[in-house]
């Protein structure tokens, strides 16, 4: 009897949601890594017109959806999952250190699993083209990009975003550019091929970043500068550094930093080049 009762414990144990805390997470980590050493399962990113959200770490938008109103439970089902992509993961689960709330993984009815957010199940779009892109957010009027602090029903209240503007290409010549934890901030998003830009970037933060210039999803892959690469390795707290690029090629790329955890903790700004 003792022996069943420890397996029928173990098995309810094991039907449970596996959840993981940023609570459990520690601040201003020095590695890559979020909980427990464990690199985490979301990043978040930025775009000068949504403001921050969470994206795989390939770079790929995460959303949720309005008609979700059970906690871990998707409504998404059939043909809806052609168009929104529930997105699973692996365990251990771990969010960005100092990112509020909880992740889970749930069961859907189909025998797969899903990621979830403080409840909210997780989903890419299969319109977007590729990392960076955002063109589901909005569509059908309950799909919105997931972000940091969102709640079952009630949708975090975005933060400023760097710029309003992404439409206008800047022309050339100067590009200020600050860093702070956790953000970059830019006097542009918006660039043309074939003209050339001189990055001022200055650490406006109480740590080291990175500064590089990169298609969007990438993790260490600087494009080309006048000086070799678009890519500055240390950039010290107080301290501004330049960098002069000639975009050669239309396309979304991202400012960011991978120093640390800057990365996965939302130091990447989407820019566009056309």
């Amino acid at each position: 009897m003792k022996r069943l009762a420890t397996l029928l414990l173990l098995s309810i144990l094991a039907a449970l949601p596996v959840a993981a805390s940023a609570q459990d997470a520690t601040p201003g980590a020095a590695t890559p890594e979020a909980v427990g050493g464990t690199q985490a399962t979301v990043f978040v990113r930025e775009s000068g017109t949504l403001g921050r959200y969470f994206s795989t770490p390939d770079g790929l938008s995460l959303y949720v959806t309005d008609a979700d109103t059970v906690a871990n439970q998707s409504n998404c089902t059939g043909d809806c999952t052609i168009a929104w992509i529930p997105f699973s993961a692996s365990e251990p689960l771990a969010l960005p250190a100092d990112v509020p709330g909880e992740l889970t993984l749930f069961d859907r009815e189909d025998g797969t699993t899903q990621l979830a957010y403080n409840g909210m199940p997780l989903y890419t779009f299969n319109t977007d083209p590729g990392p960076g892109d955002t063109l589901g957010d909005g569509v059908g009027g309950p799909w919105r990009l997931a972000s940091p602090g969102d709640q079952l029903g009630v949708a975090a209240t975005p933060v400023a975003p760097t710029a309003v503007d992404q439409g206008t290409p800047r022309t050339g010549g100067r590009v200020t550019v600050s860093m702070r934890e956790f953000y970059i901030q830019s006097a542009a998003v918006t660039f043309t091929t074939e003209v050339e830009y001189t990055f001022n970037i200055t650490n406006l933060g109480a740590a080291e970043h990175q500064f590089v210039i990169e298609p969007a999803g990438s993790q260490g892959a600087p494009i080309a500068s006048d000086a070799g690469t678009a890519e500055i390795t240390t950039i010290a707290p107080g301290e501004t550094a330049t960098l002069v690029v000639t975009f050669t090629e239309p396309g979304n790329f991202q400012l960011a930093s991978h120093a640390g955890a800057d990365y996965e903790q939302g130091m990447a700004l989407d820019i566009i080049v056309i």
